[in-house]
Order: C-alpha cells, then structure tokens, then sequence
C-alpha cells in the first residue's frame, strides 16, 4: 500500500487511527503494540500477500537469535550469533536483489548467457534487512538487552510507517518507545503538520517533475537536445529529494500522530559545501546505519590489522594511513552504491562519491573561508548534478552518451519543441522545487522573531498564516492524489 493513495489516506489511516485512540487505557500499550502489528502486517500484505509469510520468517529468526546473542558480547559464540544473522539477511537481499546481476556478470566472463531466476526484491527489504542487523548487533553489543517479547520486536521490524523505505531506525532509538510513549494532542497536531508537508513534496512536486525527469531520460541519450540533457539531471535532483524528503516526513508525523519519535532524515543537502557535509544531511540514518555497524567495524578490525602490516613493511606511517583510509571509505561506498541498485552504475557513483571524500580528508582549506564555501558549494552541486545522469541511465555506456549530450559532442540540436514544453508545463514546479530546496523561509522567519519588539505576537501571526497555506496545500495535495493515482516512490526500488 502507497502512503499518497486514496486507499491509504481515506479508509487504512483513518480507521487505524480512530481505533488505536479507542483503545481503553488499561494495558493500552500492549493492545495498541498489538493493534498497530496487525494493522502494519495488513499494510504489507496488501501489495505482496504471498510474502507476508517470508516477512514473518525473517521476524521470527532475528528475534530467537536476539534471545541467542545476549549477554555474549566478545565470545566466540556472540560472535558467530551475528555472523549468522547477517548472513541470514544480507543473504536474502541477496539472492532477491543481486543473484541475477551476479549471473549476469558470470555469464559475461564466461561468455555464455546463464539463466535468470528472475526474483522481484520485496518492498522495503533492504531497509527491513538493516533493520534487523542493527536489533541483534545492538543487543550483541550491550547497548540493549534482548526482548523477550516476540511482539515488541515484531513491531519494530514492521511498522507500517518505516517499513519501506525507512528511515532506518535503530533498535537502541525505538526500544524504549515500545514499552513507554505518549500520545498528546500536541503530537498528533505537530505529526499531522509534518503529513501534510511531506505529502505536498510528493505529490506537488516530486510527482509533477518526475513526468520530466520520466520523458528525458526515456528518450534516446544520443539525440537529446543540449538544455534537455542538463534538465533532465537537474530534475531529478529536485524529484529525488522531494519524493524521499517526502516520504521521510510523511513517516515522521505518522510516527508522531501515533506516539513515536523518528529521526530526522534530511537536513537541507543542497547548502552543503563539501560532500562529506552533503551525505552528512542527505538520509541521515543510512548514515548513521553505515558508521555504526561498518565503519567502526571495519576500523577496529581489519583497518588495525592492515595498519599493522604495513608497519611490518616499513611502510611510510602518511602512506599506510592513506591506504587504510581508502581502503574503509572504499568499502562503504563500494556498499552504499550497490545497496541502492544491482548495477555497475551505481556502483561507479558510490566510487565517484567516496572518492571525492578521500579527496576532501587530505584537501586544505582556502584561506579565504568565504571563497572556500562558495567554491565547495559549487564542486559539491557539480558532483550532486553530473552523478544524476549515471543512474538515470542503464548501463555506462548510455552515461557517457548523456553526457556527451550535455555538451552537444553528438551533433544534437541546442533546444527542441519538446523541451520548450517542458518549461512552459512544469515551470512552476521547477522554481518552487528549487527555491524549496534551502532554507529561506526559515531564515526569514527567524529574522521578523528576533528583529520584533513583540516576537509572541510576531510568532502567532506567522503560525496563522502556516496553518492557513498548509490546509489549502494539504488539500491541493489531496487533490493531486484523487488526479494521478498511484505514484511509486523512488526509494520504493531500492
């Protein structure tokens, strides 16, 4: 089930919430944790009825080796609980997600075509998959203790609002929401506000832009004009982040109207002057999820033992350090990229993004801080807009194509029809997308609060007017549901 259908938004929500506030108040935590798994396991199997029950599996398994691995940390046995559990679901992501392209690729070397089994991936298994990494390695190390609770971990793993396509919530964030939380009508306004926000970045603009991004990147890469080319990249940049900003809001103020706290997942990217700042505020808990349970890993396990070699070797100390960083940072992005798609483009703009971070460990600042933001503001842009075309398109030799579209180098025209009806038909969405994509509202908000001899007074006009302007946007944005129908997230693939 899609969070913007009518289904969901007219009869799943609503009804889920007037029975979950129904609920009588003695043990109402335990029946709303049992309401709110049933609710969340319908959710699922609306889409892939047939896969609730591998989804159950997986629950099932992740809980008992909890139980397994607590009070373990540093025995052998501890440590082959977690081996275990990651081989349980990096192997079911993989054989749903990357045993045909790894077919593919056999084949390839041999020079012979294999079979494909042709597996469709489960919604929301990667984010599902981490999930469920982050509940064992959590109790693994201490952080937590193991419930013994089969609900309480089941909903954890399978909560309607998270399940898909996150954010990804770690078990030592949400662990205590499950045995304690409140529901306040100040929640519920504050999550019903930040609904409808995410709501209108979806289907205001990440679904009317997606039609651009759609077009241009459906036509042939060779015969595209030069403005549609970089349109096209520049599209997708604001899609992407208003379809996934949305639905990271949209997951937020559920969680709120139903007594959960969740992450933020973004943070205004496109300010950042370098890209470590840029991944630093884009899907904030991807990030968290890779520094937790890979990059610490990896630096007190084979990076030490790396280093220790290349002492062995006399290797020089600056040399060895490099190596060791490229090695860490070279890992991560390697799986950051193929964690977003089974193919060798993503995986190239993983590579292109850790590069560019090992660049930036080493890169000296400017003396003149000013010009150096401005400077990393522009490179980090660049890197953001370019990469767009790389997994927009099938394979890399379509990316090279693109770009030399980009730069007219296939004898393609400057400008068509076609790209003049972009600009006319979805110009507003373009400039609202992109002014919405920095923080001038809020900047300009701050500066009438505090330049106010009467802030309160200030701060209750402008509370008005937000609530004024967000009612008629819910209610364009509803309207834009009724009129497209069911629109995919992108996230939704990987």
């Amino acid at each position: 089930m899609n969070i913007t259908s009518v289904p969901f938004l007219f009869l799943f929500l609503p009804i889920c919430l007037l029975f979950y506030y129904l609920i009588p108040n003695k043990k109402s935590l335990v029946l709303q944790n049992v309401f709110l798994l049933l609710v969340s396991l319908f959710f699922y199997a609306w889409g892939e009825p047939i896969r609730i029950f591998y989804l159950c599996i997986l629950i099932v398994v992740n809980w008992l080796l909890g139980c397994f691995v607590d009070g373990k940390k540093g025995t052998k046995l501890g440590k082959w609980i977690v081996f275990i559990a990651v081989l349980i679901n990096v192997g079911s992501l993989f054989v749903f997600k990357y045993l045909d392209f790894t077919l593919e690729n056999i084949g390839f070397i041999l020079g012979q075509e294999l079979p494909l089994l042709g597996f469709t991936l489960p919604l929301g298994l990667s984010f599902f998959c981490f999930q469920a990494i982050s509940y064992v390695v959590d109790i693994y190390r201490g952080k937590v203790k193991s419930t013994k609770n089969l609900l309480n971990a089941s909903l954890y793993l399978s909560i309607f609002f998270k399940m898909t396509q996150g954010p990804i919530v770690q078990y030592n964030q949400f662990e205590s929401q499950l045995i304690s939380r409140k529901t306040t009508w100040t929640g519920f306004c504050d999550g019903f506000w930040r609904f409808a926000i995410g709501l209108a970045k979806k289907m205001l603009i990440a679904s009317n832009i997606g039609y651009v991004v759609t077009d241009i990147f459906a036509t042939d890469t060779a015969s595209l004009p030069v403005v549609s080319a970089w349109l096209g990249c520049f599209a997708y940049m604001i899609q992407i982040f208003f379809d996934f900003a949305g639905y990271s809001d949209m997951a937020i103020g559920l969680g709120k109207m139903f007594g959960f706290e969740i992450p933020e997942n973004f943070n205004y990217p496109y300010i950042s002057t370098s890209v470590t700042g840029y991944w630093q505020r884009w899907h904030i808990t991807l990030g968290a999820w890779f520094r937790d349970y890979m990059f610490y890993p990896l630096t007190l396990g084979p990076a030490i033992r790396m280093r220790k070699f290349l002492a062995k070797k006399k290797v020089n100390k600056n040399v060895a350090k490099f190596i060791q960083n490229l090695f860490v940072t070279g890992c991560i992005w390697f799986t950051t990229g193929i964690w977003h798609g089974a193919t060798w483009n993503y995986v190239v703009w993983g590579l292109i993004n850790g590069a560019f971070i090992i660049w930036e460990l080493y890169k000296k600042p400017l003396k003149n801080k000013k010009l150096d933001s401005a400077l990393g503001w522009l490179y980090t842009i660049a890197v953001a807009f370019f990469t767009k075309a790389i997994v927009c398109t099938p394979d890399m030799g379509s990316a090279f194509s693109y770009f030399g579209s980009m730069f007219g180098l296939n004898g393609n025209s400057l400008v068509s029809d076609t790209t003049l009806f972009y600009f006319r038909e979805y110009w507003i969405f373009i400039v609202i997308g992109t002014l919405a994509c920095f923080p001038i509202y809020t900047k300009i908000k701050e500066k009438l609060v505090n330049n106010s001899n009467n802030s309160k007074k200030v701060k209750t006009i402008l509370y008005g007017i937000e609530t004024v302007a967000l009612l008629i946007v819910f209610i364009i944005s509803i309207a834009y549901s009724f009129k497209n129908g069911y629109t995919a997230f992108i996230y939704q693939k990987f």
